[in-house]
């Protein structure tokens, strides 16, 4: 990269902005942007002292190697191989937003603020008993323009997601969240994060927490929120949980981790709510009232959890007297 004078700040490197995994990890899915200095190529960045630069927009679909048989070959293979590229997903002067992937892999969705709409991407599988041996093509299924009364609002990176059979999108705008049929990318119904309140949305997933299957876990930096995507299902009501802080949250074993981060003290605080009541999930004390189980110093960065789950859901109508038991790793 060329630099005019000694004191020119150098061009940001490269970077990769987004990913989502497929199909058990097999197929891996990123999206990166290049920087340049050419202002005509690719969308428009102004970052202040850094100055003005274009960025050019990559998506890429990889698929996994298997593990080679000898220490030499796996020295000089890597572990995913480059299926697929496209330059400008959503054209030369938008940026990609949030992306998603289904759990088979075959269909990925992107979203752009900048254009103001989202793409289905569809995978090409080629036919059996074919001559030549040939990787899988994706293709630009179709492109949505987002409706006026969502397109005022952003989409976070983390603000895109399917269901497990892939056949509900949801996309978050704002506060809300609006549902999609990804066969059709017909427009479904939208829930609202916390009401009354106008935070935005910065994380959405399904998730599945014993018997509730495919719930939508919604989080904001006012809190968060468990709910049915189409109304109430075998009595569940879904629930909200609001805190004044920036959250962290994590499913597993049919409740859901959150931890506060307080600024002011510099210290975190772990929190255990029942995925299906959304009442604190162990003790009797005061401090567990709320679902609290520890303090730790500095800020959690990461959460992961593992384990069997013991006894039956809550959302089921038998009950059981043996505890639920799995491990928590946090990292801070």
């Amino acid at each position: 990269v060329s630099k005019m004078e000694r004191d020119d700040s150098p061009m940001p490197v490269p970077s990769l902005i987004n990913h989502t995994f497929c199909n058990d990890g097999k197929e891996l899915i990123t999206v990166d942007e290049t920087p340049s200095e050419n202002l005509f190529v690719g969308a428009y960045v102004n970052e202040g002292p850094k100055g003005a630069y274009g960025v050019v927009t990559t998506m890429k679909f990889w698929a996994w190697n298997p593990t080679p048989s000898s220490r030499s070959d796996s020295m000089a293979r890597a572990p995913y191989t480059l299926v697929a590229a496209m330059s400008f997903p959503h054209g030369p002067k938008n940026r990609v937003s949030a992306l998603a992937g289904t759990a088979s892999g075959s269909m990925v969705c992107t979203v752009s603020n900048d254009e103001k709409a989202f793409r289905l991407w569809k995978k090409l599988i080629p036919e059996e008993g074919s001559e030549t041996k040939r990787m899988p093509a994706w293709t630009c299924l179709c492109k949505v323009t987002i409706p006026a009364g969502f397109s005022n609002f952003k989409t976070e990176r983390n603000g895109a997601a399917f269901s497990t059979d892939g056949s509900t999108l949801a996309l978050s705008f704002g506060n809300m969240v609006t549902l999609w049929d990804s066969a059709e990318a017909r427009f479904l119904t939208c829930l609202r994060h916390l009401e009354g309140v106008t935070g935005v949305i910065d994380s959405i997933r399904f998730v599945s927490a014993g018997l509730l299957q495919d719930v939508l876990l919604i989080k904001s930096d006012l809190g968060v929120s468990l709910q049915s995507p189409f109304g109430t299902r075998g009595g569940f009501q879904g629930w909200t949980w609001g805190v004044p802080s920036a959250t962290k949250n994590l499913q597993n074993q049919g409740c859901v981790a959150i931890t506060v981060y307080n600024s002011k003290t510099e210290n975190s605080q772990l929190f255990l709510i029942d995925a299906v009541t959304g009442k604190h999930a162990i003790g009797e004390s005061h401090a567990s009232l709320l679902g609290l189980v520890d303090d730790f110093e500095g800020r959690i960065v990461s959460m992961s959890a593992g384990g069997t789950i013991s006894r039956e859901s809550a959302w089921a109508d038998t009950s059981s007297d043996d505890d639920t038991r799995f491990r928590l790793l946090t990292l801070s």
